[in-house]
């Protein structure tokens, strides 16, 4: 049964409470507080995206002066009625564009910041070079500089090739800020702390090395570099076979480092 129907327009400047059906048809406006906390609202759906948004329609409830007062069962129904996606959820009070809604798995959502890549610099190196260092060698094309903003990270890969010229010594790979050496190893007595290792075993072995870091150095320009060493006593040679000899069966690679500024 409905108890009131309404095809104008009615308004209540003092509180409201609805214990039977009512039809409305045109405007409520209410400057009290509406109270359907034990009974139901039924609305459409463009309604239902109306109240959630606080925006205008058709048959508008409006209780902008006032209070409106649901069960909370109620009000899920009118959030999961509304039909609201894309470019109709809202983010008030968040003023960063770069952030995405994450289902937190209990029960909420939350904004969160998201990553982009905001520049990448990057060079290689195509000659050849022998070094016995056990501290390791930094051709200059295996260096960059790159200049980030306040609370980004950078993003250093590198891939340096060659192959040792003596056998049972092993080959270290090493990355640097400055000349500050990063992406170590633990320490653990004598062994060595480097970015990457290779023992060779035979006369004649690739010492190719991947090396992978996220540094978080602060705002300023920093400059990066990849290299190799070898243990005391060895010879490694970087893009070039151990013999070098002029053959099909001999290659020359190219090493190469890339870093990327992380933005917030």
């Amino acid at each position: 049964m409905t108890l009131l129907t309404v095809t104008g327009s009615i308004r209540a400047n003092q509180d409201l409470t609805v214990d039977q059906d009512t039809t409305l048809t045109g405007n409520a406006t209410v400057n009290g507080t509406l109270n359907v906390s034990s009974g139901a609202l039924t609305t459409s759906t463009a309604q239902k995206e109306a109240i959630v948004q606080a925006g205008p329609g058709s048959g508008t409830l409006d209780v902008s002066s006032g209070t409106f007062t649901t069960s909370t069962a109620q009000k899920q129904a009118i959030i999961d009625g509304a039909d609201i996606q894309g470019t109709a959820i809202l983010s008030s009070g968040e003023s960063s564009t770069n952030k995405y809604l994450r289902i937190d798995g209990d029960g909420s959502c939350s904004w969160q910041q998201t990553g982009k890549i905001l520049q990448v610099i990057s060079s290689t190196y195509t000659g050849s070079t022998t070094t016995t260092s056990t501290s390791g060698t930094f051709p200059s094309a295996l260096t960059v500089s790159i200049t980030i903003a306040s609370g980004s990270r950078v993003w250093i890969m590198g891939t340096i090739g060659g192959e040792g010229a003596d056998t049972t010594y092993t080959t270290f790979g090493y990355m640097r800020r400055g000349s500050t050496y990063i992406c170590l190893g633990g320490a653990s007595s004598n062994r060595r702390r480097v970015s990457n290792f290779q023992r060779q075993e035979s006369s004649q072995a690739s010492n190719t090395m991947a090396m992978n870091f996220v540094d978080n150095p602060g705002a300023g320009t920093h400059t990066y570099s990849i290299g190799v060493g070898v243990q005391s006593g060895g010879t490694v040679r970087i893009n070039s076979s151990r013999s070098d000899n002029n053959a099909s069966f001999n290659g020359r690679a190219a090493s190469t480092i890339t870093v990327m500024e992380i933005g917030q």
